[in-house]
């Protein structure tokens, strides 16, 4: 297997254009609408489940292969011009990050941020980057109109750790940084702590720094989830374990009988879990339905 470093430094960015920006999908998970502005993502972050996309497109290496919607701002302000559209909340990382390494060539992030401020229309993002702090006078004028949820993934506060399982995505201190900066331009910031890898970054240690980090943030919600192993997934995760953390793979079999972790194992999470959310008085992340503000749904991971 190639390492992560490899994996980055062969990158290839390509561009194309699409029919469409916005794909609608049942699950309202924050919400039933996403706009992916790239295909791939140069994070490289090991467990990333969304890899089976390019696997579905015979797109080739999701960490190396990107594709680059060049058009998906003009698309986005057609379709949000047209008469039927109700201002439904739009998740804007639902299988990539928007603010992966190639945005910071293309900038195609701005563009849509004035379509979504033309529109007044409110957005979910979820980020491992610092580079959304490029566009936060965007991001605070839609924020002065309509809600916006902005979320981090941060998993690792080991840098040396997290290097390996992330190696493309910005230390956890930026990440915090960011939040803090989004939080206070308006934005509703929220940590996720997704996934909880077993053996990796389960320990009390590292699960207590972020939970005590993001206290002093000051989000608005932390939510913690375990790895899911799905599909094609399940494999290139124990390809990569092989060669990194060979001794923990044995253990992944018996904790992975299939795509999720065994009950015993997340019922102990579950309780460290609660005990830190209590202790820090951090509550899980609600994002109100655009429907009715009584609904709430879970942020997640893009």
């Amino acid at each position: 297997m190639e390492s992560p470093a490899s994996d980055l430094e062969k990158l290839n960015l390509r561009k194309i254009t699409v029919k469409s920006a916005l794909h609608y999908h049942v699950n309202e998970m924050p919400c039933n609408w996403d706009v992916n502005v790239y295909r791939g993502c140069g994070h490289g972050c090991r467990y990333c489940f969304a890899q089976y996309s390019h696997d579905y497109l015979g797109a080739g290496n999701f960490f190396r292969e990107i594709y680059a919607k060049v058009n998906v701002a003009v698309l986005l302000d057609r379709e949000l011009s047209r008469r039927r559209w109700r201002h439904a909340r739009i998740n804007l990382s639902g299988v990539t990050d928007a603010y992966q390494p190639a945005e910071a060539e293309m900038k195609i992030m701005p563009e849509v941020w004035k379509v979504l401020i033309r529109h007044r229309n409110p957005v979910v993002i979820t980020t491992k980057s610092s580079l959304i702090l490029r566009d936060i006078e965007l991001i605070r004028e839609l924020a002065a109109v309509t809600s916006v949820y902005v979320g981090a993934s941060i998993t690792i506060m080991d840098e040396a750790l997290r290097k390996i399982v992330e190696p493309g995505a910005a230390p956890a201190e930026e990440r915090f940084m960011l939040l803090e900066r989004c939080r206070e331009a308006g934005c509703t910031a929220n940590v996720m702590l997704t996934p909880v890898l077993p053996l990796i970054n389960d320990d009390k240690i590292n699960l207590e720094a972020i939970y005590k980090r993001a206290a002093m943030a000051q989000v608005a919600g932390l939510s913690a989830w375990p790895l899911n192993l799905k599909g094609s997934t399940k494999q290139k995760f124990l390809t990569f374990l092989d060669a990194e953390f060979p001794h923990l793979v044995v253990s992944y079999r018996e904790l992975y009988r299939g795509s999720e972790i065994s009950q015993p194992y997340w019922n102990t999470i579950r309780a460290l879990k609660a005990e830190l959310q209590q202790k820090y008085r951090i509550p899980a992340i609600q994002v109100p339905g655009t429907g009715s503000a009584e609904e709430a749904v879970q942020l997640t991971l893009f």
